[in-house]
């Protein structure tokens, strides 16, 4: 049986009116061409649906009986309608998003937050992977967005940068850079040195600014967890550099933060990066957007 949307819609507007002149307006038809479309449609049905009379207009039982089926197909629709514009608008979906650790702990848990409170249809499922792990999910399909440091030489990739986040030093209190406004990277080249392992982002910042100053770093430690790391600062075994975005998370309460100078600063740019070419989750901008506000707040806290 094949029965069209028009079809429906001007059966029920002749059945909810039974005038064909007021159904002809309601579904923007003349008369003769809604007579026409209930005509087919009775062929298609195999029965009368209306009694018709030079005065008046009246459901048979076969109209009775399809105007059941038709009202609830109408409600279907309409009840699908709403949901494929909520998605389009980001209001109901899925998103899946890869964060870097470090991000992870500070700056998006708020704007989960804030997510879930204005898009509470919408399902995100979050991973805390390292950079290179939130890219190859990326590419993998495992996730629809990476929020994590920009990757310059990744051309299938599309960054949005959402901020900076500038290096710090950390020491204890009783450090000799403790004592310090600003301090510069000749400042820290001799101290024993805290560090995570080559292959996190921060790590290769380090060392590429040792590589600038003439040496190369070797660690006094080196670990994989960011605990183990200030633990070992706590200790005075050394000290380390961190993200700032992480100081924020952290119990500061024997140790120091120091500033690199605005000449001797040093940051990663975060972005939320995505496929090129492939198509975006409507979600996603919501997402993007209340980072972007998050960044905004941040920045405007650190003045």
């Amino acid at each position: 049986m094949n029965i069209s949307l028009k079809q429906i819609e001007a059966f029920l507007a002749l059945a909810s009116s039974l005038s064909f002149n007021q159904a002809a307006k309601m579904v923007h038809l003349s008369q003769p061409a809604l007579s026409s479309t209930i005509r087919r449609l009775e062929e298609t049905v195999g029965g009368r649906l209306f009694d018709r009379s030079t005065r008046s207009v009246s459901l048979t039982a076969v109209g009775v009986e399809f105007f059941e089926f038709a009202s609830g197909l109408q409600q279907q629709m309409n009840h699908g309608c709403a949901r494929i514009q909520d998605f389009v608008q980001g209001k109901q979906g899925r998103l899946a998003v890869a964060v870097a650790p470090s991000l992870a702990s500070g700056f998006i848990p708020d704007v989960i937050v804030r997510f879930a409170a204005a898009y509470p249809n919408v399902k995100l499922k979050l991973h805390d992977v390292l950079a290179q792990t939130s890219i190859e999910m990326l590419r993998s399909g495992a996730v629809d967005l990476a929020i994590t440091p920009q990757r310059y030489e990744e051309h299938d990739l599309e960054h949005e940068a959402l901020f900076l986040d500038h290096l710090v030093v950390l020491c204890t209190k009783g450090h000799p850079l403790a004592r310090k406004r600003w301090v510069e990277w000749k400042d820290i080249l001799l101290y024993d040195h805290i560090a995570k392992t080559n292959i996190s982002n921060v790590r290769q910042l380090i060392d590429a600014q040792y590589i600038r100053h003439g040496m190369q770093l070797t660690p006094a430690f080196e670990v994989e967890e960011v605990g183990t790391m200030l633990g070992l600062i706590a200790a005075g075994l050394g000290i380390g550099i961190l993200p700032y975005s992480v100081i924020r998370t952290i119990n500061m309460m024997d140790l120091v933060c120091c500033r690199f100078s605005k000449k001797a600063s040093s940051h990663r740019v975060i972005c939320a990066v995505r496929l090129k070419g492939k198509s975006a989750l409507p979600t996603m901008a919501s997402f993007v957007q209340l980072c972007r506000e998050k960044a905004e707040e941040v920045h405007n806290s650190e003045r």
